[in-house]
């Protein structure tokens, strides 16, 4: 929600560090370091996982103590955590458990569906009634 100046101003800054690092990139000889190659390999699959890790934590947090993480050391330390645990996930998937949803045929498949069909229309149906204040851009999430 940025005014037209601002974003502008965003896009430009991250499209010259876009060219600044692809510059840099050339620069050394176009070999990357394997965790830059492994986390833009993984792009997706490091945000849905991390959501998984920050989204409970952050809910029991603000249940219990009203605020997130307290300090800045917490935080850093969690994230490393996150990274970690994302890529571990990641790791394993890829050698041991081969699960990748976009490749489910037949019954898997309707069973997946039908389980996220369900456990939407769960939440919806627990949550909905209970809401008295809805999350939006304007009250910052109810985030304090």
């Amino acid at each position: 929600m940025k005014p037209t100046p601002d974003a502008i101003a965003t896009c430009l800054f991250t499209l010259g560090i876009l060219a600044l690092l692809y510059k840099f990139v050339k620069l050394i000889g176009g070999r990357l370091p394997g965790f830059v190659t492994h986390f833009s390999t993984n792009l997706n699959s490091y945000y849905c996982l991390s959501y998984l890790f920050i989204l409970p934590v952050q809910t029991v947090l603000m249940a219990l103590t009203g605020q997130l993480f307290p300090g800045k050391i917490i935080p850093i330390v969690y994230s490393f955590f996150v990274i970690f645990a994302c890529y571990a996930l990641i790791e394993l998937n890829d050698r041991y458990w081969h699960i990748h949803f976009a490749t489910l045929k037949g019954a898997k498949m309707i069973v997946f569906t039908v389980t996220v069909w369900i456990a939407t229309v769960a939440i919806i149906v627990y949550a909905y009634p209970r809401i008295t204040e809805f999350a939006n851009i304007w009250n910052d999430y109810l985030l304090p």
